[in-house]
């Protein structure tokens, strides 16, 4: 009755010996197991009614492989590093389901692996496996909507496997090659969002602080720390510049193209217009954190980040170990990069998922090795009920998976586009043109057809250039006049002249998908069939 008991403490008090018997191919073996069961765990949801902002990627990414431009042709507030990446998945498996499932799998492995590593140079192989498992078990959360890939999934894999080479550095040694590497990964996060540049100046920061306590030969650095420091900071340099160079090198591109003022207005007035005070939404975030921690999702990691704060400081005090003050910095300033939009939506929350993982997973196999059976404890009682909300995920039926990430909000929206993108490719004749008014590019995906003119409305509404890019779609539409217009019903605000003219050029008629709710099918007047006309009304 008692031997599983027996079994468990005979664990506890042989990690030492399990941590020098881990083995390169055992290492393997394990990493290989946690990357099929991410696979694995992945493909319920292969199909599933996508969230808008992927729908938006895919679909301007496809224009991209049609000689669109972007941020002219194509408008967008974000950096060009997701729109390439999707374009380059597209090139390869097509716009489709595969493709996006494709990205969200490579990264999750690559990031996958960065928590192995930085776990290993933490508390060696058993702490990386730990924190490899752990990433495993959440880095698919549905509440996060992190088993697709937003862009929060291409800056994770980056910051990730910098931080990884950036916690098994050293300052004794110039490590040239590393600190490029370094960069380059700092640099490519950006290009997915710049606010990721705060996890860069705030770890890049640390590391040249702490660099006594990160040397090979501690003692002889905490001694004479000020030639450590001088080093550090030339390593800390090397990975600046080549961030530096990664945004010259894009901004010289849209120079070549003649396109760097609308670049320019897309990511820098209208992402500041986007954010609005920045230095505000941290200052809010950090000093009463709770209120902007989503109820539905967030909630249940809130007890592992206080527990992993507190850990981490304790035995960094404790012990002046410069890469649990380095773990700190990454996670503080995953928490800054997640505040500084202040819009908290559940994807950002993805940011803290890699920190939380490597943190876990190396402050429980440190304990395990030091046998400190209460923090072993208290972690196992922070984790458990994470591996159980994730159990219960998978119980989901796939149907239900977008009302169950996205709400009732986003939710029946991104369902119904679905089901009006594939009627559409089933049943419309290819040579109707199709628009879709409001934030549901899905319905393009769907249908396997291109966006028909400039921004979707849900995003010039963000623009402070709002009237001058409302006019200018207005005469696209004008221009190419599309035969099917798909509106979203809660896009349809009066006195709109958009809407003034679709009112008057189109009729509404009944949807012929089932269970379409939120959508109106405006059908072009010269188009509408002369025996349905007394069934037709304006739109509303």
């Amino acid at each position: 009755m008692f031997e599983p008991i027996r079994q468990v403490r005979a664990f506890f008090n042989n990690t030492a010996m399990i941590e020098a018997t881990l083995s390169r191919k055992t290492v393997w073996f394990w990493w290989s197991l946690l990357a099929l069961l991410i696979l694995v765990s992945r493909l319920p949801t292969f199909n599933e009614a996508f969230e808008r902002d992927l729908m938006t990627y895919m679909v301007i990414a496809d224009g991209l492989l049609n000689g669109r431009s972007l941020y002219v042709d194509l408008f967008e507030f974000r950096p060009p590093g997701v729109f390439w990446t999707y374009a380059l998945f597209a090139k390869v498996f097509g716009a489709s389901p595969l493709a996006i499932f494709m990205m969200g799998l490579t990264c999750a492995w690559l990031t996958l692996w960065a928590c192995y590593v930085a776990g290993r140079n933490m508390a060696g192989s058993l702490g990386g496996l730990l924190a490899a498992a752990i990433w495993t078990v959440i880095s698919g959360d549905l509440l996060l909507q992190a088993n697709q890939p937003n862009t929060e999934v291409f800056i994770n894999a980056a910051l990730a496997g910098a931080f990884a080479l950036l916690v098994g550095a050293t300052p004794d040694r110039k490590q040239i090659q590393r600190f490029i590497a370094i960069g380059l990964l700092y640099g490519l996060a950006s290009l997915f969002k710049q606010i990721s540049l705060a996890v860069t100046a705030v770890t890049l920061g640390t590391y040249v602080l702490l660099a006594p306590w990160m040397a090979e030969h501690q003692e002889a650095a905490q001694q004479d720390f000020w030639p450590v420091r001088v080093r550090a900071l030339w390593q800390a340099v090397w990975a600046g510049l080549v961030v530096l160079l990664c945004w010259g090198l894009v901004i010289g591109y849209f120079q070549w193209l003649g396109h760097l003022s609308a670049f320019k207005e897309a990511l820098v007035d209208t992402g500041r217009s986007y954010a609005g005070d920045i230095w505000g939404n941290v200052w809010g975030f950090f000093s009463n954190p709770l209120v902007y921690v989503p109820k539905s999702g967030n909630s249940f990691y809130v007890p592992l980040a206080w527990l992993l704060t507190v850990l981490a400081a304790g035995y960094y005090w404790r012990d002046r170990n410069g890469r649990l003050g380095l773990w700190l910095a990454y996670f503080g300033s995953s928490l800054i990069t997640i505040a500084l939009p202040g819009k908290f939506f559940p994807h950002y929350f993805q940011l803290w998922l890699p920190p939380l993982a490597i943190g876990a997973g190396c402050l429980l196999g440190h304990s395990l090795v030091v046998q400190r059976r209460l923090a072993v404890g208290l972690l196992l009682a922070v984790l458990l009920p994470l591996v159980g909300l994730r159990l219960y995920q998978h119980t989901i039926p796939v149907e239900q998976v977008p009302f169950y990430k996205y709400g009732q909000g986003h939710g029946p929206e991104a369902v119904e586009s679905q089901r009006i993108g594939l009627w559409i490719a089933q049943h419309l004749d290819p040579n109707t043109s199709v628009y879709q008014w409001g934030a549901e590019p899905g319905v393009y995906f769907w249908a396997g057809r291109p966006v028909l003119a400039g921004g979707p409305p849900g995003f010039i509404v963000s623009s402070p250039y709002v009237q001058r890019d409302t006019e200018r779609l207005f005469e696209q539409l004008k221009t190419l006049r599309p035969g099917l217009i798909i509106a979203n019903k809660g896009w349809l605000p009066p006195g709109h002249p958009i809407v003034q003219w679709m009112a008057e050029n189109y009729r509404t008629i009944s949807p012929p998908p089932e269970s379409v709710e939120r959508f109106l099918f405006l059908i072009h007047q010269d188009l509408v069939p002369k025996e349905s006309a007394p069934q037709e009304s304006a739109p509303q």
